[in-house]
């Protein structure tokens, strides 16, 4: 069968599912009354969501630096410093932090530009971005990506209760797909390091330097 009429089909299953939770709200059930709630809070938080994207410059750096915040906030300013110095060596960067003086913010941002600059993640963002920009051409599309935002934040849920939490609250949840391929895999890695600095470096470089 052709690919884009597998697509199309997939598309359809996936819009389909989101309908049939509506259809819910007719079933005199709590069960499904309860998923037709859900379903209607993801979709109004997908609306916020799409007007962050207008609001904020960069919202992939953002939610990428949302994640290093919490985590370099756990491990401390000295384990902070010698993560991003590690990564940064293994991948042959400059530093470009001057040691304990450096706020969080600064570090966040530093840990999130070299996430954001490897190749791997450049490909897979640039993919579903450009999936994403084209939304709004029909209802089933639409329906389909609003499921798929849905099961991805989901998931992060699952994974990352407290990273889903600092994205909710900046009303950026909904978009976590767009980043979820290389960033389920490193906050596998970050939560397999055990606060180990080092641990966590090498993790990271596996990913990053693909």
């Amino acid at each position: 069968m052709h690919a884009d009429h597998i697509s199309t089909i997939e598309k359809i299953k996936l819009g389909g599912q989101r309908l049939i939770n509506y259809g819910s709200c007719l079933v005199p059930n709590d069960y499904y009354r309860s998923s037709c709630r859900d379903t209607w809070r993801e979709d109004k938080r997908l609306v916020l969501s799409l007007g962050e994207i207008y609001r904020r410059k960069d919202i992939a750096l953002d939610m990428v630096e949302i994640y290093f915040r919490k985590t370099l906030t756990r491990l401390g300013d000295e384990k902070s410093n010698n993560l991003i110095s590690h990564v940064q060596k293994l991948l042959g960067k400059a530093a470009e932090h001057a040691s304990t003086k450096t706020s969080k913010l600064a570090l966040s941002f530093t840990m999130a530009n070299l996430v954001l600059s490897s190749a791997d993640f450049k490909k897979k963002h640039i993919q579903l971005v450009n999936s994403f920009s084209t939304w709004f051409i029909n209802a089933t599309t639409l329906y389909a990506k609003a499921q798929v935002a849905a099961s991805a934040a989901n998931r992060l849920k699952f994974q990352d209760p407290s990273y889903y939490q600092a994205l909710s609250k900046e009303n950026i949840e909904m978009l976590y797909f767009l980043i979820e391929p290389k960033m389920s895999e490193i906050i596998y890695q970050v939560n397999s390091g055990d606060n180990n600095e080092e641990k966590i470096a090498n993790a990271l470089y596996e990913i990053l330097s693909k």
